[in-house]
């Protein structure tokens, strides 16, 4: 589990958690107006922070999540860089914490970092991956 913000070419940012589990993701902005990415039984599904009754699924423009989850299964053993399609990830491992300190995503569509921070080596109750009930959390 970890925290992370988001940081935009254009300057714009975002920050939230991430919890990971046996193949389960849970990846929630702080934004109420933003969502919560859930992974599980692979499949990805979106709930949005300000009605968390309310999910669907996804199938569309996933492949960054997906590249993240790839890279936390396969950590530590991971290089510092993957191209997958026509996303290019550059990858800085944290001396701080057992995990990524930086993911650098750049694509035809995408260029961003990912920072992650606080990170915890920690399992969160099972329920925290499930999106419908929708479970809080706090980090």
């Amino acid at each position: 589990m970890c925290k992370f913000e988001e940081v935009y070419d254009n300057g714009q940012s975002e920050q939230g958690y991430m919890l990971l589990n046996n193949n389960k993701l849970r990846y929630q902005y702080y934004d109420q107006q933003l969502f919560t990415i859930f992974f599980k039984n692979n499949d990805f599904y979106l709930v949005q922070n300000n009605q968390t009754e309310v999910f669907q699924k996804i199938q569309n423009n996933t492949e960054v999540v997906e590249e993240l989850m790839n890279l936390a299964t396969l950590y530590p053993n991971i290089k510092n860089n993957y191209q997958s399609n026509d996303l290019y990830l550059s990858i800085e491992k944290s001396k701080e914490h057992h995990f990524i300190k930086r993911l650098s995503i750049k694509s035809a569509y995408l260029n961003m970092s990912i920072y992650f921070f606080d990170c915890q080596n920690q399992t969160p109750h099972y329920r925290f991956f499930n999106f419908s009930p929708f479970f809080s959390y706090k980090y």
